[in-house]
C-alpha cells in the first residue's frame, strides 16, 4: 500500500477536539476577578453609606476619621488585587496581603459603633449601621463563598464587633439578631455557595476528561496504541530548529500472514511490530501507523546514532519471528528514509519523499533500507515560503 492510499477508516475525518476546560478557564477566572473587584467597590462605598445614614446622629469628626481609616484599608486591599496572582488555585485563595486588607477592612467597618460611643446608644444609629453591614455581608458570601474558611473569617470580622457593641451600648435585640444572622449566613449560605462551586469544578473536570479522551481517540490508532495518521498530521507546520528525518516502513509478506494464519494473527503482528518500533526510538520521536501495514516515524532533532543505522536496526528487529496464535509469523520490512533541513515542517513532502525511497527499497528485492536522494529545504516562513531540494548520494550522514 502506498502513502497516497486511504486506510479503511480515515482518521483525518475526525474533527480536531476542543478542550472545554480551555474555554471554561478564562470564564471562571474572569468571573472571580470581576467578583473580587466588585467586593472592593462595595467595600469602598459601604463606609460612606454608613456615614451618610448616621450623619445626623453622630459626631461628624469621629465618623470622618472612621471613613478615612476604613478607606485606607480598602485601598490597600485593592492594590493587592492589582498585583499578579499566579496561584494555581487562584479561584480558592486570595493574595496574602489582600486577605489581610480584607480582614482589617471588615473589622473597621463593623467597629463603626465604637467610633462614637454617644451616638451608638441611639437605636436608630445602631440599626442604620447594621442594615449596611448585613447587605455587605450577603455580597461577601457571594464573592468569597468558594473560599469557605476565608468567607467565615471575613463574616466574623464584619459582624462580631458589631454584635459586641450592640450588647455594650444597650441593644440586646440587635445583638442577638446579628448573632443569629451571622450563624445562618456564615454556616448555611457559605456552605451552599461552596458546594455549588464544587459542583462547577466537578463538571469542569468531567468536561476536561471527556475532551482528553476524545482527543486520544481521535489521534491514536486503536489497535497498536501508536499515533494515527490524523495525529501525525498535527505535526505539520512545526518550526524546525534542527533537521528532522522520516522513516517510512512497509511490512513485506504481511498479506501472507493474513491469508495463512488469519486476520487475528495479522493484528498480533502489527501490535508486536509497533512495540519493536518504539524500542528503537526516543520517547520524543513520533511513531505512527498510517493504516494497514504502513508505519511512519518522525525522528526529531539529532540522534547519537545515524538514521541509517536506526533504520537497519528496525529492519532487523521486524525480521525476527513473531509468535502468534496458531503459529509463528515471519515478516520483514522495506524502509524508505527522507529528511528536511531546519524550517517549517512540510510533512506531506517528507512522507512523499520517504514513500518514493520505500518504493525503491521494494524494487531492490524488499527487506531493504533506501535513503531518498532529496533533502527538503524550506525557509522559516510559516506560509508562502520558498522551497528547494538538495541531491545527495542516497546515504544519510
Amino acid at each position: 500500500m502506498r502513502a497516497g492510499d486511504q486506510a479503511s477508516t480515515d482518521p483525518r475525518s475526525v474533527d480536531e477536539p476542543t478542550d472545554p476546560d480551555e474555554a471554561l478557564e478564562p470564564e471562571i477566572s474572569s468571573y472571580f476577578e470581576r467578583s473580587r473587584w466588585q467586593l472592593v467597590a462595595a467595600a469602598v462605598i459601604t463606609s460612606p453609606i454608613i456615614v451618610a445614614v448616621t450623619w445626623p446622629l453622630a459626631d461628624h469628626s469621629r465618623m470622618l476619621w472612621f471613613l478615612a481609616v476604613h478607606q485606607i484599608a480598602i485601598i490597600a486591599m485593592a492594590l493587592t488585587f492589582a498585583l499578579p496572582n499566579n496561584e494555581a488555585d487562584r479561584e480558592r485563595r486570595l493574595p496574602p496581603m489582600a486577605t489581610v486588607g480584607l480582614v482589617i477592612g471588615q473589622l473597621l467597618l463593623s467597629s463603626a459603633l465604637f467610633f462614637d460611643p454617644v451616638a451608638a446608644r441611639n437605636a436608630d444609629f445602631a440599626f442604620g449601621v447594621g442594615l449596611v453591614l448585613f447587605a455587605f455581608a450577603a455580597g461577601t458570601v457571594a464573592v468569597l463563598g468558594p473560599m469557605k474558611l476565608l468567607a467565615r473569617i471575613a463574616l466574623i470580622c464584619m459582624l462580631a464587633p458589631y454584635t459586641v457593641a450592640g450588647l455594650v451600648y444597650g441593644h440586646p435585640g440587635i445583638a442577638i439578631g446579628t448573632a443569629f444572622f451571622l450563624v445562618m449566613i456564615a454556616g448555611v449560605a457559605v456552605e451552599k455557595t461552596s458546594s455549588l462551586f464544587d459542583e462547577l469544578e466537578s463538571l469542569r473536570d468531567e468536561a476536561s476528561l471527556r475532551a482528553e479522551t476524545a482527543e486520544a481517540i481521535a489521534t491514536t490508532d486503536a489497535l497498536t496504541g501508536l499515533t494515527n495518521r490524523y495525529g501525525l498530521t498535527l505535526n505539520d507546520g512545526e518550526l524546525l530548529q534542527k533537521e528532522v528525518s522520516g522513516i517510512f516502513i512497509d511490512l513485506d509478506k504481511f498479506k501472507e500472514v493474513n491469508d495463512t494464519l488469519g486476520h487475528k494473527a495479522g493484528d498480533e503482528v502489527l501490535i508486536e511490530v509497533a512495540r519493536r518500533l518504539r524500542r528503537y526510538v526516543r520517547p520524543s520521536d513520533t511513531v505512527a501507523r498510517l493504516g494497514g501495514d504502513e508505519f511512519f516515524i518522525l525522528l526529531w532533532s539529532d540522534h547519537e546514532i545515524p538514521v541509517m543505522d536506526i533504520a537497519n536496526r528496525i529492519r532487523e528487529a521486524v525480521e525476527r519471528p513473531i509468535a502468534v496464535e496458531g503459529g509463528v509469523a515471519a515478516v520483514s520490512a522495506s524502509i524508505g528514509l527522507s529528511r528536511q533541513s531546519p524550517g517549517v515542517l512540510n510533512l506531506e513532502a517528507l512522507i512523499q519523499n520517504a514513500d518514493e525511497a520505500l518504493y525503491m527499497a521494494k524494487s531492490l528485492g524488499k527487506n531493504q533500507v533506501f535513503a531518498s536522494s532529496v533533502r527538503l529545504n524550506l525557509n522559516s516562513s510559516a506560509t508562502g515560503g520558498s522551497s528547494d531540494t538538495e541531491r545527495s548520494n542516497g546515504q544519510f550522514d
